[in-house]
């Protein structure tokens, strides 16, 4: 019958040590789209199954209780009632579910805080339906997410860095943990070579069967960076920014990694979103290709604009100096560098800067300037870091979480 809605229910019956009693989980979705209802009902199966009895051993017992495909009756809300389960309606799936993601993430977490309240949960159950539902709100906006880790602490022909390597380390912990990146490479001191690094930006970033349209993509490299200045024939001055690979030969740039090659990369790649993030000297010289528009912080709340971003293309640059700026290797956050510690403390906060529901690159890039000359502590090298978009880019922005919206005051 057309336009008839569809019901599926997951119930998980789970032992929580804390009350001493089993408890029911039940999550019911809504919609007419049956595909699109399966495969979400798949995704939260498979993700409870993951986070609960994988990562929370010993505070639930293993006894799972699934059933989909459920014929919702008149009675359903009392019978809810009276065997006290926790009832979340995670996504009611319309043409304008994108649009209102934020608003049901409100939904959802004030159901949680109260069931909490009331006892019926503890607050690990509630913070595993709260990651949970973050992973499929953020599945309407990319298929895969992709991150491409580079951190060299130990040159074999240059001299050695401190925190790159712990760097590098600390944004793939983040990244896996708090913002669902499913697929990271990683390649640290000996296997970040010329040769690796130079396979990831042809034959994986450029490869569609790899990443495709609807995917995200972070490229962070940590390392050594080096500019080369040349006067052209007519006396015009030439600048190319290089990446330093672990085997690196001293003075010779033929053993370097053109900063103009993981640009090409970028704008080569079929992502949806991509975002290159450089920690090394004269970074900001992977920034000078400026689309030239300008992003706008004021009314970023409608679901009109969280709509345009998200679909527009976008290829976006952290730099942690200006062009033509060395560094530094260290903060006041140990183990890190100026540039990295900032960013890394933006991330772990989680903050909705602008309250649009989501933490995006704009956000971000905007408020690194501030953070990392705080990190520098006083030091009195000079680095101011840059945030644009490059060439090629159509203005969208890279979103790395979904959050529970916050309403504004008057």
């Amino acid at each position: 019958m057309a336009g008839q809605q569809n019901y599926f229910e997951i119930r998980y019956q789970f032992y929580e040590k804390e009350l001493k009693r089993y408890k029911d989980l039940l999550i019911v979705l809504e919609g007419e789209n049956n595909s699109k209802l399966s495969d979400l009902v798949k995704k939260i199966d498979e993700a409870f199954t993951q986070k609960i009895y994988a990562e929370a051993m010993g505070i639930y017992e293993e006894y799972c209780l699934y059933k989909e495909q459920f014929e919702r009756t008149n009675d359903f809300p009392l019978w809810v009632k009276n065997v006290g389960i926790l009832r979340s309606r995670i996504a009611a799936l319309d043409g304008n579910y994108e649009t209102k993601v934020s608003l049901w993430m409100e939904q959802l977490q004030k159901s949680l805080d109260q069931a909490v309240k009331d006892n019926v949960v503890t607050e690990v159950a509630a913070k595993a339906v709260r990651e949970v539902a973050q992973q499929l709100s953020l599945g309407d906006y990319y298929k895969n997410s992709h991150a491409v880790i580079i951190g060299i602490n130990h040159y074999q022909h240059e001299n050695g860095l401190k925190n790159a390597l712990n760097d590098a380390k600390a944004m793939t912990g983040i990244l896996k943990e708090k913002y669902e990146f499913k697929n990271i490479t990683q390649l640290y001191e000996e296997n970040a070579t010329r040769s690796n690094i130079q396979s990831i930006l042809l034959d994986v970033l450029q490869d569609r069967s790899k990443i495709g349209d609807h995917d995200r993509v972070l490229l962070y490299f940590a390392g050594h960076g080096k500019l080369r200045i040349n006067e052209g024939y007519s006396g015009e001055q030439i600048t190319q920014g290089y990446l330093l690979p672990v085997d690196a030969e001293k003075n010779s740039f033929a053993s370097y990694i053109q900063m103009d090659d993981v640009i090409k990369a970028c704008q080569n790649c079929a992502a949806k979103h991509v975002l290159l993030i450089l920690d090394c000297c004269y970074s900001g010289y992977a920034a000078l290709r400026d689309v030239g528009e300008k992003e706008d912080m004021a009314n970023r709340t409608t679901a009109e604009y969280i709509k345009d971003i998200t679909e527009r293309r976008a290829i976006q640059v952290f730099a942690a100096g200006q062009a033509e700026q060395p560094v530094s290797d260290s903060g006041i956050l140990p183990g890190h560098s100026a540039f990295t510690g900032a960013l890394l403390e933006i991330l772990e906060q989680s903050k909705d800067i602008d309250e649009d529901g989501l933490l995006t690159a704009c956000e971000i890039g905007i408020s690194l300037r501030p953070r990392v000359a705080n990190h520098l502590g006083g030091q009195p090298m000079s680095q101011m870091p840059v945030y644009t978009h490059i060439t090629g880019s159509r203005m969208g922005d890279f979103v790395f979480k979904i959050l529970p919206a916050s309403k504004k005051k008057d």
